[in-house]
């Protein structure tokens, strides 16, 4: 989920409202990136990142034949037919445009590719690198200006 959609925008918003309620936390002229500091806390689109390539990899090391499995797969068969107007976000898109953020030689855009992405999947240590790798572009590259004071 990125910062630039409107569900982006409306998840940092609601946080951020969570967070001011607490008194303690009241500082005027603090930034959000102190905030999270002194939470202990991600903000809320990077843990839901994290969390979406966490499933993605347990669902691609299960069984081939189940149901996310299978709903995965007919996905890139129904791929080819175009639809009419704007292209509709998809869980494949955006765990296509995450794996752009560190220019990852595998895309998620065919079977052949998610054949591979699978592959990489079953070395979980491998997989959590990467993982790594994704939460850590992502964050670096939020739109948001952090270091500005909050209001």
């Amino acid at each position: 989920m990125g910062s630039n959609s409107y569900r982006g925008r409306k998840t940092k918003c609601i946080s951020s409202k969570a967070i001011e309620k607490d008194p303690e936390l009241k500082t005027p002229g603090q930034n959000h990136k102190s905030l999270y500091k002194k939470c202990q806390e991600k903000p809320l689109s990077l843990q839901i990142l994290e969390s979406r390539w966490k499933l993605f990899g347990h669902i691609l090391r299960r069984h081939r034949y189940i149901p996310a499995n299978k709903a995965t797969r007919a996905y890139f068969i129904q791929c080819g037919k175009n639809h009419r107007g704007r292209p509709r976000t998809t869980l494949p898109t955006v765990l296509n445009r995450d794996l752009a953020l560190i220019d990852h030689e595998i895309k998620l855009h065919s079977s052949d590719e998610l054949n591979k992405i699978t592959a990489l999947a079953q070395d979980r240590r491998q997989w959590h690198e990467m993982t790594i790798k994704i939460e850590r572009a992502a964050e670096a590259s939020q739109t948001e200006n952090w270091d500005a004071p909050r209001h």
